[in-house]
Formats: structure tokens, C-alpha cells, sequence
């Protein structure tokens, strides 16, 4: 069985933390992260992250292409505001959709070229076939 992955994780966190924790935004599409009691929301869900900090968290949000909405009002604020097409209030199949960031530059880097019908870059030496280093008979 594969490991749960964080959006699900934070999907199942956010659905049974307290509010002055870790919630929703009142339209669905943001998490709310409080800072200054970020400390509470991992004594109360220690398998959430495998470091218990804030800065960990933040990575994981960045890994997952979460865009932090609140990155001016972020220095004086207690909550900071993460978002993601795919993370929606009431939507748990968008879930599925979910790729890492650094599969999705693996994934556009195989896509294939527009001047290549394979995909794979022109050599300006052609590949030789095994046939061409076999020995042939003397005559």
C-alpha cells in the first residue's frame, strides 16, 4: 500500500482540526495556516509532517505547487493563506489530480518536440545499428 500523500493528509487534518488552527477560508479554496499555534496543530496530528515545523510544512506546500496567497501581509499576520486548484472544500476527488512539482518538469521534459516526430533530440551523427559492428566474412 502506497503512503498517504501530505494533500490527503492535510485534507483529513482540516477536516477534523478546531478552526482557530488550521481551516478552511469561507469560500473553500484557501487553507488557513495559524503560525503562532502551528506548534498545537502538530501535537494534536503528529503523522501531518515528518519534522514538526513550520518551515517543513511550507516546503511541502511548495512541493505540491500550493501558492501562498498572503506573502506581503504574511510578516505581521498570525495566519498565512495556501491555495491550489486542486484543494477545494467538498471536492475530494480533485485530490487524484495532485503531481509533485518535480514530476511535472519531468513530465514536460519527455513531452515531445515539435521538430522531432519521436520526441528525442537530433544527434548530428546518426546511431549506428549492432549490425554495423558485426564481422562480416572475408571474401
Amino acid at each position: 500500500m502506497p503512503p498517504i500523500s501530505f494533500p490527503i493528509k492535510l485534507w483529513n487534518v482540516i477536516s477534523s482540526c478546531p478552526d482557530d488552527l488550521l481551516r478552511w477560508s469561507a469560500d473553500g479554496r484557501d487553507v488557513l495556516v495559524n503560525k503562532q499555534r502551528f506548534h498545537e496543530v502538530m501535537e494534536r496530528y503528529p503523522s501531518l509532517l515528518r519534522q514538526p515545523t513550520l518551515s517543513c510544512l511550507r516546503r511541502l506546500f511548495a512541493v505540491y505547487e500550493f501558492r501562498c496567497e498572503d506573502e506581503d501581509y504574511e510578516k505581521t499576520a498570525c495566519w498565512t493563506r495556501y491555495s491550489h486548484p486542486y484543494f477545494v472544500r467538498g471536492q475530494p476527488d480533485l485530490l487524484e489530480l495532485f503531481v509533485l512539482s518535480h514530476q511535472t518538469r519531468r513530465y514536460n521534459a519527455r513531452r515531445p518536440s515539435e521538430d522531432t516526430e519521436d520526441g528525442k533530440p537530433r544527434n548530428k551523427r546518426e546511431r549506428r545499428s549492432s549490425e554495423d559492428f558485426t564481422l562480416k566474412p572475408d571474401r
